[in-house]
């Protein structure tokens, strides 16, 4: 990973909607370098839109998470019972698991992770990101030595990911995890940040992965990617939204990244 002094790369154009942190143009695509035919274009776009307003209407989003639940000291059990009384999943499915190192925080070593977005992450829009909802969990699969800033983390530990956003800006995400049976909240000073990025090519299914720093929202002929580190050395999480794609980031882009 770069180191997180460094300046995240500026990308030009009022296109490029973004830079992983969890992972895809960032909403998928296909570059066939051959030139764009207008009305093949029309008729993707069309298409897309189609399925994104079929997505969002049909769909159910995650649920609504309860402060009550994800505050620092609550019995993590009493969040597992909530997670299964609404019926809430992690398919373990090709498209929906994606691993790479990533750093827990800006000054965090990388460790080896695995991301999953929720088995109804697919189906939220940006009005429902507008409140906390479970988006998606992070896996350790190696032990996080800790720092200054955040205690060690054993392997296995999962992480659960919650968004919250309006259009216009990131926002602080809630990401939590069970220590010593109770519910641990990643510290102020880790800055994740979750972003809802608003685009025709939405999922229609469970679909996660970690992108390169390099891939932005809207770029067409972006379309998903190898996973690891990008051109600016940094990775996001990326997860499948309806008419969009839902990203957890840390540190968040800096400067003219986001739109």
């Amino acid at each position: 990973m770069r180191d997180s002094l460094q300046p995240r790369r500026r990308w030009p154009g009022a296109a490029l909607c973004l830079l992983l942190a969890l992972a895809l143009g960032a909403c998928p695509g296909r570059d066939t370098g051959e030139k764009d035919d207008p009305s093949v274009a029309a008729d993707s776009t069309q298409t897309q839109e189609a399925a994104a307003s079929r997505v969002a209407a049909t769909c159910e989003p995650p649920p609504v998470t309860p402060d009550s639940l994800v505050q620092n000291g609550k019995p993590w059990a009493q969040l597992e019972a909530w997670l299964t009384a609404n019926q809430v999943a992690f398919p373990d499915d090709s498209a929906n698991v994606a691993v790479a190192n990533v750093p827990l925080c800006p000054q965090c070593d990388s460790v080896r992770v695995e991301l999953r977005s929720t088995n109804r992450t697919y189906c939220m829009t940006v009005g429902n990101a507008a409140q906390r909802r479970i988006a998606g969990q992070m896996t350790l699969l190696a032990p996080f030595t800790g720092n200054d800033s955040l205690q060690p983390i054993p392997a296995g530990t999962r992480i659960l990911m919650f968004s919250k956003s309006s259009a216009q800006a990131p926002a602080p995400a809630t990401l939590v995890y069970n220590y010593q049976g109770s519910v641990t909240q990643m510290p102020a000073s880790a800055r994740w940040k979750f972003f809802y990025c608003e685009d025709l090519t939405g999922g229609t299914r469970p679909a996660a992965r970690w992108r390169r720093d390099g891939d932005h929202c809207g770029r067409r002929g972006h379309g998903p990617k190898d996973d690891g580190e990008g051109p600016g050395g940094g990775t996001y999480g990326w997860m499948a939204c309806a008419n969009g794609c839902c990203q957890f980031y840390t540190p968040p882009p800096v400067g003219g990244e986001f739109p």
